[in-house]
């Protein structure tokens, strides 16, 4: 696709979709009723959701949730994590917990400088933050696969929630075998799960070949917007990247998007 035809399929989704909020990790995104991905934590979500996803005390406490990680405020976010994720344990909150442990992770990270004077004693400590807050989420995503494998045979939210874990913890052979259980499942998550995979491989050619094909209106992911933008700043094409990201943050909160956005704004 060029520039223009990324605009029209985009004015197309405004025009027959909806924001809603993940009840997963509390952003906003654009969803449709074919079905949607969440353009933040990339669950599958409904937009019919029900039970306790759909009530208002539940929602709002995971906007809040939310609003901690996207302030920083990660300390405020776990206990009202863990208020929510209940006995028996949520796989998919377990999930997304671990996505804002990794984000806590890398932003101790960026805390490391190498300007100071001294033993630089600050900087072991936000390291061995950074590798306690990773070891944490891997734990959390180790749990998620195991209580989506045990409780969700047969079922393919269960099975995508599976693979999506098994790509954060970095193991890419877990991740091909569960993407093969989601062959037959939708067109959605079928080329949904091979452009993560793509881009997971570098292979940044095939990430815009899938990213295309789920910018049409039976299997439209807003997250394709954001893959192709990745690709194309990988590819140096920064220009169009820009207007693609911005187009993608304009419908969709998300943390990746945003780091991306801080990149190429100081290119």
């Amino acid at each position: 696709m060029n520039t223009g035809d990324y605009l029209k399929v985009m004015q197309q989704a405004k025009a027959a979709g909806t924001t809603i909020i993940c009840p997963y990790c509390g952003a906003k995104t654009l969803g449709l009723p074919s079905g949607t991905i969440c353009g933040n934590c990339e669950n599958l979500i409904s937009t019919q959701s029900g039970g306790r996803y759909g009530s208002p005390q539940y929602i709002s406490s995971m906007e809040g949730i939310h609003d901690s990680i996207r302030k920083k405020s990660y300390a405020e976010a776990y206990p009202a994590f863990e208020r929510l994720i209940g006995m028996p344990e949520d796989p998919f909150l377990l999930y997304t917990e671990a996505l804002a442990y990794i984000e806590n992770s890398n932003f101790e990270t960026t805390l490391i400088s190498y300007d100071k004077q001294g033993f630089m004693e600050e900087n072991i400590a936000h390291r061995n933050a950074s590798i306690s807050l990773l070891s944490t989420a891997k734990m959390l995503l180790n749990k998620a696969v195991y209580l989506s494998e045990t409780n969700g045979k047969g079922d393919i939210s269960m099975a995508y929630l599976q693979f999506l874990a098994y790509l954060k913890l970095g193991d890419l052979k877990a991740a091909d075998d569960a993407a093969g259980k989601l062959k037959g499942s939708t067109p959605l998550l079928e080329n949904y799960s091979q452009m993560l995979l793509a881009n997971a491989m570098g292979n940044y050619p095939k990430v815009l070949e899938y990213a295309d094909s789920l910018l049409v209106r039976d299997t439209f992911s807003i997250n394709a917007l954001y893959y192709s933008a990745y690709a194309l700043f990988k590819k140096g094409d920064r220009k169009v990247a820009k207007t693609l990201l911005a187009e993608f943050l304009a419908v969709a909160e998300s943390e990746s998007a945003n780091r991306l956005k801080d990149v190429l704004h100081d290119l």
